[in-house]
């Protein structure tokens, strides 16, 4: 919805991500993030339940056309995993779908 592109506070259970001051909690505690790790945890949080495909990650993240297929949004993500999750292998908030992309 519009309203939901308009909040600088997303909260997805126990992670809240503000968008005003680009601060991530995880569990009540702060957690760092590169910018382009807040930027696809920030476009994923706005899109909950919606299944972004790489190509769409990258396109918006990094400004460009998506041309070929890398491992640069897989190691983001695995990155921001690493950061926000306390099992990054059974993740609870950054969910793959095989073949298509990542949602929360």
């Amino acid at each position: 919805t519009s309203i939901e592109h308009n909040k600088s506070i997303l909260e997805i259970g126990d992670l809240t991500v503000n968008t005003d001051t680009r601060q991530v909690w995880v569990r009540g505690k702060e957690t760092r993030l590169t910018p382009k790790e807040f930027a696809i945890l920030e476009l994923l949080a706005r899109n909950k339940g919606i299944v972004l495909s790489v190509a769409k990650i990258y396109e918006a993240v990094w400004k460009e056309v998506f041309y070929k297929s890398d491992n640069t949004v897989m190691v983001h993500i695995t990155k921001i995993r690493d950061k926000i999750e306390e099992d990054s292998k059974h993740p609870i908030y950054i969910k793959t779908v095989w073949g298509i992309g990542y949602k929360i």
